[in-house]
């Protein structure tokens, strides 16, 4: 009966599912596109900032005096996709976020190195 129960489970069309979470460049490059009213941050440092950035992309300093202040300050009720050099600061970011009750944080795995390897687009 148990494994039943589990195969209906587990075989039970779902409800539209949240896929926020760590994706890929690809991904990530989707979820900017197909939502207008995302919110794109980038926690790199000012220098790496300047050196490039994704289209449209907020700068708040992870390293910043006011990093947390100016995190908190964005849409709770729109999507965000957090990204820096390699995915180390965007992950601590994209769960500070998730821990303060946003639902939809997109955190581009690989960072900036990833997108430019896939040639996506860079601002400078």
């Amino acid at each position: 009966m148990k494994n039943l129960l589990f195969l209906l489970v587990l075989f039970l069309p779902l409800e539209k599912q949240d896929t926020s979470g760590q994706v890929e460049p690809n991904e990530f490059r989707k979820v900017i596109l197909e939502h207008k009213d995302i919110q794109i941050v980038d926690v790199r440092t000012l220098k790496e900032y300047q050196s490039g950035y994704i289209e449209n992309a907020l700068h708040i300093d992870f390293y910043g005096e006011d990093f947390q202040k100016s995190i908190l300050k964005l849409d709770k009720d729109k999507p965000i996709a957090v990204y820096c050099a390699v995915g180390g600061r965007s992950s601590s970011t994209a769960q500070l976020l998730r821990n303060q009750g946003f639902k939809k944080v997109y955190d581009l795995k690989g960072g900036l190195f990833a997108w430019s390897r896939k040639g996506y687009k860079i601002i400078k």
